[in-house]
């Protein structure tokens, strides 16, 4: 973890505890923090109890799942709770570092109360890792063993759109407490959005190469390859494949219905962007850019769904993404009648 990522650690847990610090009470939750956290558990609650009915789990499947659950997520806030306490005892400390370096004193390099506290972190997030993970393997191999191989296709279903939205980058679990998500050294996430970006980029300069087209022959032509690449469609091509040899792509038939329907969004987008003046265009290129991002993603997200997956595949986006959200034991509660 960088030092920059530290202090920003740091100053969260500082700004949290700096009224007990003092001796003074914390202060309550925001109000508009305690409405979003609200608003966000109904969604979960709606998401979760709707991929429960597509599952067609029984009462029996529920009540085996249930303890599981319970008793998992009990353990993690339990968890939760003496490493908070063990990063509490810390803050004493961490202040008097804090006030040295706010007086003036020379930054430096980390001191051993920088150095402890991030050892601390990533000891702590690598044990509620452990944890968490344990919980998941749990849950994952009761899930596969109540429902038969045979009867796996409900789940399937119900698992697809968390498929389709894991293999597009999306759908992460639910945060934990801030140790339990250090940040990360890597940069794939970095790097997955430049790459979305700088793709969104290439497809504003084809916009702008069939604005400054000299015929309607030179733009139909502009416009059609424009709508292929953007679709993910493969026009006639040759290309090398694994091993050197040309590859001929044969070219879609643009008589299918399914192709135009694919194709006919960012024809017409590229038909608006053609009458806009120059000065128009200039000033809706953040909102072209955010047009063409979102109708990339949707059609992203259907290529997906059509995509063939495993039940393992899918227990494993049901689990993750449905039955490893906390709220998933207050939903299954409420499907028993037991809330």
């Amino acid at each position: 973890m960088s030092p920059r990522a530290v202090w920003l650690l740091l100053s969260g847990l500082l700004a949290v505890s700096a009224g007990a610090a003092l001796g003074q009470e914390s202060p309550p939750p925001r109000t508009a923090a305690r409405v979003t956290r609200a608003a966000r558990e109904l969604a979960d609650d709606i998401a979760i109890a709707r991929v429960l009915t597509a599952a067609r789990l029984n009462r029996e499947q529920l009540e085996r799942l249930l303890p599981v659950l319970a008793k998992g997520f009990e353990q993690l806030d339990a968890g939760d709770q003496a490493a908070a306490a063990e990063i509490a005892r810390l803050k004493e400390a961490l202040a008097t570092a804090k006030k040295a370096l706010l007086t003036g004193q020379p930054p430096g390099q980390q001191s051993e109360v920088e150095a402890n506290y991030t050892a601390t972190v990533l000891r702590l997030a690598d044990q509620r890792e452990q944890s968490r993970r344990g919980l998941r393997n749990r849950v994952r191999a009761l899930l596969l063993e109540l429902i038969p191989e045979e009867e796996r296709a409900d789940l399937l279903n119900a698992a697809r759109p968390a498929v389709a939205a894991r293999r597009l980058g999306g759908l992460e679990p639910p945060a934990g407490p801030f140790w339990a998500t250090p940040a990360a050294g890597g940069s794939e996430g970095f790097l997955g959005s430049l790459a979305g970006r700088m793709r969104t980029l290439g497809r504003l300069r084809d916009l702008e190469r069939l604005r400054a087209a000299n015929s309607p022959e030179e733009y139909e032509r502009l416009r059609l390859r424009f709508a292929l690449s953007a679709a993910g469609i493969p026009g006639r091509a040759a290309v090398r494949g694994r091993d050197g040899r040309p590859v001929e792509i044969q070219a879609p038939n643009l008589n299918d219905p399914a192709v135009q329907a694919r194709l006919q969004p960012f024809m017409a987008l590229a038909d608006g962007a053609r009458v806009l003046s120059p000065q128009q265009y200039e000033q809706q290129q953040d909102a072209l850019a955010a047009q063409l991002d979102a109708l990339e993603q949707q059609q992203r997200r259907e290529r997906e769904m059509q995509r063939e997956i495993s039940a393992e595949e899918a227990a494993d986006a049901f689990v993750d993404v449905y039955l490893m959200n906390p709220r998933s034991v207050t939903v299954i509660k409420a499907r028993l009648g037991k809330e």
